[in-house]
């Protein structure tokens, strides 16, 4: 299996530094599952002020396309050196979904995490990616949702939309040792949050429910 990981920046890059760092290629690693997961190069630079404001967000998708369509062919390349076919393409964004079909893959799968329209970002950047989800997403056999309202706001545009809902492992969890020393001292019961701490935290909600529950310990 290939796991394709979402873009580290999105399109705030200067055209040389993209450039730069298009150059250097992708980075791939091998999970102890036997999963290989493939970090793509940046998004290329987004600006397009010289672009009418109705043909920007077709003009970012475009940008997009085509810097796909270049990392796509070394990535195959370096697949095959490798001897991997991969059995299942997983593809993580809108604008990954070009890639369907193109590194030798049995089949590619869409998993849907986020509503990367509803992220913070540009404008065009988001009426970009609803395009492409909308041009490309039949270009996938399934797509995975991690939560029903992302599976309905699908289920017209594909035929197999399967929820598949955030979950925990809980062996992977589970101590084998002694706790560390700084999650020892803190009292029982702990409530833990393991995830990036962004914009999408609620101050207010944790201030609440430390509130209400005083007896409970949040650790972030």
């Amino acid at each position: 299996m290939v796991w394709v990981n979402p873009q580290p920046e999105r399109g705030e890059l200067s055209a040389r530094d993209y450039i730069r760092r298009l150059l250097r290629g992708h980075r791939s690693r091998t999970t102890i599952e036997g999963v290989l997961v493939v970090d793509p190069p940046p998004m290329p630079p987004l600006g397009f002020r010289f672009l009418p404001t109705p043909w920007r967000a077709a003009g970012a998708l475009w940008m997009v396309r085509l810097a796909k369509h270049l990392w796509a062919a070394p990535l195959r390349r370096a697949l095959a050196r490798a001897g991997a076919r991969p059995d299942v393409l997983v593809l993580t964004e809108p604008f990954d979904l070009v890639l369907a079909g193109r590194l030798g893959e049995a089949r590619a799968a869409y998993y849907v995490f986020d509503e990367t329209d509803l992220m913070p970002g540009p404008r065009v950047l988001r009426r970009a990616q609803n395009r492409a989800e909308a041009q490309d997403l039949g270009r996938v056999a399934v797509v995975f949702a991690s939560s029903m309202a992302q599976a309905e706001r699908r289920r017209g545009a594909h035929p197999r939309v399967v929820p598949l809902l955030n979950g925990v492992s809980p062996q992977r969890y589970a101590p084998s040792g002694d706790l560390p020393e700084d999650l020892a001292r803190i009292p029982r019961p702990r409530l833990l949050v393991c995830g990036q701490i962004d914009f999408r935290l609620d101050p207010e909600l944790l201030q609440a429910l430390a509130d209400r529950h005083p007896e409970w310990s949040l650790v972030l």
